[in-house]
């Protein structure tokens, strides 16, 4: 809410409350001997925070979460707090986070692909007076026997010959 002269108001879960202003300055939390610890947490919190940023970028871009950068900051913290150095804090972490969230966005990849896959198998449906067969032939409906075929090309030729065998021969060609 605000501070007024020596008092300070703030509103906490649905209540109001008023408490003497304190005496803690941004200048005291850096220059007292008493925050010493403060600010050594904050030190290694910092370098945390760096390792945990390159360790996050190793992990692929379609699968970041910010919640990761959280985790991996928080686990550099503990092994920094450890006496463990940066290179094998990211070894592990790497080892430990990246390569299982790699391995799983794999696994989801394929499922997907596989997903797709029967999709479209699905999507291209013949139409019901179709589906039990799994070839279209054509056949030359009404002109003699008609043979199927399995190539356009066969039965044309086979509606040509059948069609030829049928006409009446021609005297001579119109024109002499």
């Amino acid at each position: 809410m605000g501070t007024a002269q020596f008092l300070t108001f703030y509103k906490m879960h649905g209540k109001y409350y008023v408490r003497a202003k304190s005496s803690l300055t941004a200048e005291r939390v850096k220059t007292e001997a008493c925050f010493a610890p403060t600010r050594w947490q904050a030190s290694i919190m910092a370098h945390a925070s760096k390792i945990g940023a390159a360790v996050y970028a190793a992990i692929p871009a379609f699968c970041r979460e910010y919640k990761y950068y959280r985790q991996l900051t928080g686990k550099a913290n503990l092994l920094l707090k450890k006496g463990l150095h940066d290179d094998e804090i990211i070894l592990r972490l790497i080892e430990y986070f990246v390569v299982p969230l790699k391995k799983q966005a794999l696994k989801e990849e394929r499922r997907e692909r596989n997903r797709e896959k029967r999709k479209r198998n699905k999507r291209t449906l013949k139409p019901d007076y179709l589906r039990p067969y799994r070839r279209l032939k054509m056949v030359e409906w009404g002109i003699g026997e008609g043979k199927p075929s399995i190539y356009p090309s066969e039965a044309v030729d086979s509606m040509l010959k059948a069609l030829l065998k049928n006409l009446p021969a021609a005297t001579s060609p119109p024109g002499n």
